[in-house]
């Protein structure tokens, strides 16, 4: 049975007010007599009794824990992202909360409120909650940090515009005419691409990969460029076509963020960079202010997206193998020694 406040006092011989005052350190404890506070002291250690962190929180009105709500951490990527943002909420002395949706839209919500009632002091939704639906009300009074913008809610995100302006120009330029957007889930980037296409003369078209098949089929149209929106998805359809001999297929551009994601093929174009530090500090410095100085303005903070020739991502991902930050994925999944998913036979 748990050792209370109450069996500190009955063993030390004072009142319970007494030894919630010298161990809450208030300070009115600094009257206690000094042969109070030695008995007392060995009680503590005679029952070996452990602070409640959940009474302590309810009292000071803070829990000192964040929430975070993502789909799933099977993945190099989510793995990663969110050890990741369990350091960075230590450096701020705060504990986070992993829940888990598994893609399921009903589990988001009860990830939510499963938060909030174990007393989350702000929760990091690492999902996309559409722009026409309101958080739900039982978060009115939590901070909630979402990772895309909302008009409702406060927003930590990554900013592509200017990269996909950048790629259809260059594709442009290429002689590209259409482009082939490559989603799992939701297709919101392919909607900016189609978006920032305008100008351009380009066909873009979305295509969610279920089936690698049908996008051979409807990458082998002329002038087309395939643009995959994470290396998972570009890595999986080169290897397909590599096992079955196809070698004439469309150049593409890919989504890098870890040295895990690099691939080294003639057919990549460039590469789109997401800044995953930069998202975790700034995504947990603005959670973590939320907290502790909250204001009633929203804001959306963008983050920059770059686009890099493969040249420029080598230089990239050699250097991110001598980051420190990265060491667990170079040791882990590179096996420590500088690696590349090379497929120059297509």
């Amino acid at each position: 049975m748990r050792t209370r406040i109450k069996d500190i006092a009955d063993r030390g011989g004072v009142s319970v007010s007494l030894v919630s005052m010298y161990l809450n350190h208030h300070p009115l404890s600094a009257r206690i007599s000094e042969q109070t506070k030695r008995r007392i002291d060995e009680a503590v250690r005679e029952l070996h009794y452990t602070p409640s962190a959940t009474a302590r929180s309810l009292k000071m009105g803070r829990s000192r824990t964040l929430g975070l709500v993502i789909s799933e951490i099977a993945r190099v990527y989510s793995s990663f992202l969110t050890q990741c943002l369990m350091d960075e909420a230590e450096r701020h002395g705060y504990q986070l909360l992993l829940s888990l949706t598994h893609y399921d839209r009903q589990k988001e919500l009860e990830s939510l409120r499963n938060l909030v009632s174990r007393q989350a002091d702000g929760i990091l939704y690492h999902l996309h909650l559409p722009v026409d639906e309101p958080p739900p009300a039982f978060v009115q009074n939590v901070p909630l940090l979402l990772y895309s913008p909302h008009p409702a809610c406060n927003a930590v995100y990554l900013n592509e515009r200017d990269c996909f302006l950048r790629l259809f120009e260059i594709l442009s330029q290429r002689g590209f005419r259409r482009v082939l957007c490559v989603h799992e889930g939701l297709p919101l980037n392919a909607g900016l691409a189609s978006e920032c296409a305008r100008g351009f003369p380009l066909d873009i078209a979305a295509m969610q990969c279920r089936s690698l098949p049908e996008l051979i089929d409807a990458a082998a149209a002329p002038h087309t460029c395939l643009v995959f929106f994470s290396s998972v998805l570009a890595r999986h359809f080169l290897r397909h076509c590599q096992e079955r001999g196809l070698h004439d297929l469309p150049p593409f551009v890919y989504s890098y963020t870890l040295p895990y994601d690099l691939i080294e093929s003639p057919k990549v174009i460039c590469a789109m960079i997401r800044p995953l530090r930069t998202f975790v500090t700034t995504a947990m410095e603005r959670l973590v202010e939320m907290v502790e100085r909250p204001q009633p303005t929203i804001r959306h903070i963008p983050l920059h997206v770059d686009l890099m020739s493969p040249e420029q991502l080598r230089e990239h991902y050699l250097r991110q193998l001598e980051d420190p930050y990265y060491g667990i994925i170079v040791r882990e999944h590179l096996g420590g020694i500088p690696h590349t998913h090379t497929l120059s036979s297509i």
